[in-house]
């Protein structure tokens, strides 16, 4: 019973942050999991080739392993949220970039757009490990299960809307949708005991 009650009380604690750390990740979700489901089929219906895509995306899953790497150090000096604040106001900017460019530039764009939008994942986990909880396995598995719930959901939504639309419509619509995790980034806070 004491058991349930901490975890309950944990949960309570810490509610608004989880609400808005479902908003933030949702919002992300639906740029991330669009590209990296879609990217190929997007760039192959734009002309490029089918090996062009292939290395795209390559390309932009190997810039979100150099994100997690840098502004998962930075968060350590300068806050958790700050570096939150600003990937979920630089992926936006470089998605929109993508789209109405082409050629190598378009190229160049993933570059910067994987860099941002896969930096988020671990600063959260730090964010998540950081909460001052005697439950943090369970902090850590309720972020799990929004991160992985929220990811279906967005890679289901945006499916849909290409089918429904088109494919360049869709992504024009994540550009929205992710800046939406702006002021859910500067919502997250930690009330003070």
């Amino acid at each position: 019973s004491n058991q349930y009650e901490g975890i309950g009380a944990s949960f309570r604690k810490y509610r608004f942050f989880f609400l808005m750390l479902t908003g933030y990740t949702f919002s992300r979700a639906i740029l991330k999991s669009t590209l990296s489901a879609f990217l190929p089929t997007f760039l192959t219906e734009n002309g490029s080739s089918l090996w062009m895509s292939g290395i795209s995306l390559s390309v932009f899953e190997i810039a979100g392993v150099l994100g997690v790497l840098v502004l998962g150090r930075y968060s350590d000096k300068a806050g958790r949220r700050l570096m939150l604040i600003i990937a979920a106001i630089f992926s936006p900017v470089f998605m929109w970039l993508f789209l109405i460019s082409d050629g190598y530039i378009r190229y160049a764009m993933l570059l910067f757009l994987g860099f941002f939008i896969f930096s988020s994942t671990p600063v959260i986990l730090a964010y998540v490990q950081d909460l001052k909880s005697d439950r943090p396995s369970f902090m850590n598995g309720l972020y799990m299960t929004i991160s992985f719930a929220t990811g279906a959901i967005a890679v289901f939504l945006s499916g849909w809307l290409a089918d429904m639309t088109s494919m360049t419509t869709a992504f024009y619509v994540c550009i929205f949708a992710s800046a939406l995790a702006i002021p859910f980034a500067f919502l997250l806070k930690v009330k003070k005991d």
